[in-house]
């Protein structure tokens, strides 16, 4: 299988950029929304008493943060993809007809 090539910032539409940023933006907000639902004075304060239940809501919050991890991946993946796709329609369209 052939190796993806190098990317580079001009394999990148501005349209990429755009939706790069929003994709952050959006995983921020939900780490922000979630840090203040468990920690509003910014010290965990757990709804349960037994600790056991304590470790649950810990896991239901790890849960809430790696989805939220992992759309953010899913979408610079996307992004990726995009751009080797873009690098590789140029590679096989050949050189602009300026360069002959």
């Amino acid at each position: 299988m052939a190796r993806p090539p190098h990317l580079c910032a001009d394999d990148y539409s501005a349209q990429d950029l755009k939706h790069a940023r929003a994709l952050v933006e959006a995983a921020l907000g939900e780490w922000g929304r979630l840090i203040r639902a468990v920690a509003p004075d910014g010290r965990w304060q757990p709804d349960a008493v037994d600790l056991v239940d304590q470790l649950g809501e810990v896991d239901a919050l790890l849960d809430a943060m790696y989805r939220s991890i992992g759309t953010l991946r899913t979408g610079i993946r996307q992004l990726d993809s995009q751009a080797i796709a873009r690098v590789l329609d140029r590679a096989r369209s050949g050189p602009p007809a300026s360069l002959l």
